[in-house]
């Protein structure tokens, strides 16, 4: 994609936001909740926990501790999963004219390779902020799509990684100023209502509970939505103006059985 070509519209991803958030609420509120209530349960769980001496506990009670904080890693990358994967598989229905329904999305969604690439994604862009922020920054907006590619592409992990990258590329900075945005005001949002959870109801297991599942569920929607019409728009820019020209008519991006931009 060239200085003269087709420029990403960032009003037009923010617009797509809107109207998928006006048109999936149903959906995304159900899934929120299906997902979110028993993960912000293991996250209370962690964080009670998390506060005892575990040399002081029996053998039992350590294991228990530790596959607690297992769990607790493994359900967080599930609900992410999850939820992203409902976001971009209800946009594909939807543009097909179907009504989605959890179930059916459930069953469409390539579960492990989604967790592969959440795991792929988290280990590049931690490696980067250990580094130096910039370059956390610069992997987080690079590979940001490739979970919805893994879903609208049917790629496998790391070729999805490499996708993302191509699509953002010739936008990078348009899609910084959407991602990265996100993710601030997304972890914002669930530290806020975390720490509101905790005032309101105190100093408890409820307390957390209660905090942990409707930060998530107010703030993950938005990042899932964002990443989800961002990827939709640079395909189709990418069409008007191919940025690879080993883009065959062939290859997975042409095949893919990717809904027109519409959110409704």
């Amino acid at each position: 994609m060239n200085a003269d070509g087709p420029r990403l519209r960032l009003g037009e991803v923010w617009r797509g936001i809107g109207r998928l958030y006006r048109d999936q609420w149903r959906l995304l509120l159900s899934a929120g909740l299906l997902v979110f209530a028993p993960l912000g349960l293991v996250e209370a769980l962690d964080a009670h926990f998390q506060e005892l001496d575990i040399d002081q506990l029996d053998d039992l009670a350590a294991v228990g501790v530790i596959a607690l904080a297992l769990g607790h890693a493994v359900t967080s990358l599930l609900g992410e999963v999850f939820y992203s994967g409902v976001v971009a598989a209800g946009v594909f229905r939807s543009g097909d004219g179907q009504r989605p329904t959890i179930r059916g999305i459930a069953a469409a969604i390539p579960w492990w390779r989604l967790v592969a690439v959440d795991l792929l994604f988290a280990l590049i862009t931690t490696l980067g902020l250990l580094l130096l922020v910039v370059p956390g920054f610069v992997f987080l907006v690079w590979f940001a799509l490739a979970g919805p590619i893994v879903e609208f592409e049917r790629r496998r992990p790391v070729a999805a990684l490499r996708r993302s990258r191509e699509l953002v590329r010739g936008s990078f900075w348009r899609a910084f100023a959407v991602v990265v945005p996100v993710v601030l005001v997304t972890n914002a949002v669930v530290d806020a209502v975390g720490a509101a959870g905790r005032s309101v109801i105190g100093e408890s297991l409820l307390g957390e509970w209660v905090g942990s599942s409707l930060g998530e569920l107010l703030a993950t929607p938005l990042y899932a939505a964002a990443v989800v019409v961002l990827t939709l728009e640079l395909i189709e820019l990418e069409r008007v103006e191919p940025q690879n020209p080993g883009i065959s008519p062939s290859s997975p991006c042409t095949r893919t059985r990717r809904p027109r931009l519409r959110y409704s």
